[in-house]
């Protein structure tokens, strides 16, 4: 990179507001923060703290129903909104207009809110690097840097600073890295996060990761595997061989897992991917598998306790993975994937490791940018108090979360039941009810009571009728035992909606 190149990236938009910055860029997460620790918790509040921590889902319900725990965790969703750009409902607690974050960090809210109850009463250590990173940064932006993976961090120290990744060191390593140029900011708090745009514009000189693997399987099992997932939350998968390139490709996806992160397993036939697991949790032996304690944590498909029961007549697992959700999804062409290391695409029982997934349509990053981000958020909002109210589960074949003609669209067995369009004239909201909203509203065909369909041009429309929305939702739920337009899930909007 040359003083020129770095000159250009610095001339955009964005970096200038960062050089110019008069105050820390991102003041707000470091106050969020500050306040945080600084809080004052009785013993009981303490300790109801720490048992949330360990379950998202008891820490969401909490939040719905007790006022002194709700204002805590409102604080918490605050400092997450600044610090990964997928945190829960962002857009409403990151007080920046240009809603800023630290990071794309990928990682699931549950381990966001289980770091920040840890890093504050210190009761047990952080599992994540990446969390402890954006904690460190905000409070002490100088000495640390928004590079939050430790992935990423050990891949720049091997090939562009050629040594070893050193924890220690790297911000250090970093700065001499780039001493040469001439690099000034208004704010010296902002001086390491610049170095962090400089370092991911030139990612192609160092990313050199596992990102993701690929099995080669015509079975055809995962239709009936998708089917069986409705009231589980997770499922086994096994493969019969470990990940090609073993030692180097596990400690990458071990990375990635202890990140709070998931990574995905592609299954393959005939030069096309055309199913996608995300993994949360792997194990390789029976001692592994017994510290994991998956059934204390989770509702598993197909779980045992006993390593060498998974098998079939021909083989026997080496590897077994936790996965979160399965879905069938658009063909993507096997040669389109770069795969770690020079390894070749799979053949028979090999899992290769992915280095780079094509941007395809279905890989694309969620939430999609063609919505306003107040209807979006709101769209997500009133989604997951759906979701919750009728205790509903990530998998549930009845459901369907689909972004067919660039909408989003929930739906019930075949029944579009909540909607945001990218533009309607009638309004960009679409929900159904039991009574007819408004004048223009429809009528679904089919068996009496056929629910109404409306269009509202705002979320507030929608608040004012939920008993009826809530009746004729229930009315599907009933009515329902699996969609067949599951082929049509979207796994991203799903995971995102579920998190």
């Amino acid at each position: 990179m040359t003083q020129e190149e770095i000159n250009n990236i610095l001339s955009n938009e964005n970096c200038k507001g960062l050089i110019d910055s008069k105050e820390f860029y991102f003041q707000r997460g470091q106050d969020a923060l500050n306040n945080w620790l600084n809080l004052s918790v009785n013993d009981s509040l303490k300790t109801q703290l720490i048992v949330l921590g360990e379950d998202y889902e008891k820490l969401k319900q909490a939040h719905n129903s007790n006022s002194e725990i709700k204002e805590i965790i409102d604080l918490l969703f605050e400092i997450t909104s600044y610090c990964d750009v997928h945190a829960n409902e962002k857009d409403k607690y990151n007080k920046y207009d240009d809603k800023r974050t630290i990071a794309k960090a990928g990682v699931r809210m549950g381990n966001w809110m289980a770091g920040l109850i840890k890093f504050k009463f210190k009761h047990e250590p952080i599992t994540g690097g990446s969390i402890l990173n954006a904690f460190n940064y905000l409070l002490d932006p100088k000495n640390n840097t928004t590079i939050l993976s430790v992935n990423h961090r050990a891949a720049i120290a091997a090939n562009l600073f050629k040594k070893e990744y050193e924890p220690k060191t790297f911000v250090t390593d970093l700065k001499n890295y780039y001493s040469k140029y001439s690099i000034e900011v208004s704010n010296p708090d902002n001086y390491t996060q610049i170095l962090s745009v400089l370092i991911y514009e030139m990612s192609k000189e160092w990313k050199d990761e596992v990102v993701g693997l690929m099995a080669s399987d015509g079975t055809q099992w995962q239709d009936d595997h998708i089917e069986k997932m409705g009231g589980y939350d997770a499922s086994i998968l096994w493969n019969s061989k470990r990940p090609s390139g073993t030692n180097n490709t596990i400690k990458f996806l071990k990375n990635i897992i202890s990140e709070g992160e998931s990574f995905p397993l592609y299954y393959s036939i005939g030069g096309f991917a055309n199913y996608k697991a995300d993994i949360i949790d792997f194990a390789e032996s029976q001692e592994d598998l017994d510290k994991k304690q998956w059934d204390k944590k989770h509702k598993v498909l197909h779980y045992n306790k006993v390593f060498s029961d998974y098998h079939d007549d021909k083989k026997a697992a080496r590897i077994v993975f936790l996965s979160k959700s399965i879905s069938k999804i658009d063909p993507i062409p096997v040669e389109d994937f770069e795969f770690f290391d020079g390894y070749d695409a799979p053949r028979q029982d090999n899992l290769s490791p992915i280095k780079e997934i094509p941007n395809s349509g279905e890989n694309k990053s969620f939430p999609p940018g063609q919505f306003d981000a107040k209807d979006f958020e709101a769209y997500i909002k009133y989604l997951r108090e759906i979701i919750t109210k009728f205790n509903l589960k990530q998998g549930d074949e009845r459901l369907v979360f689909s972004t067919r003609d660039n909408n989003l669209n929930f739906l019930i067995g075949q029944r579009y039941c909540w909607n945001l369009f990218v533009a309607d004239k009638d309004g960009k909201f679409g929900v159904i009810s039991t009574d007819k909203l408004k004048e223009n509203s429809g009528r679904f065909d089919g068996t009496a009571p056929a629910p109404y369909y409306t269009h509202f041009a705002d979320i507030n429309s929608v608040n004012s009728n939920v008993k009826s929305i809530d009746d004729a939702l229930e009315e599907e739920l009933k009515r329902s035992k699996k969609s067949s337009f599951r082929k049509f899930n979207n796994i991203d909007f799903e995971n995102y909606v579920f998190n």
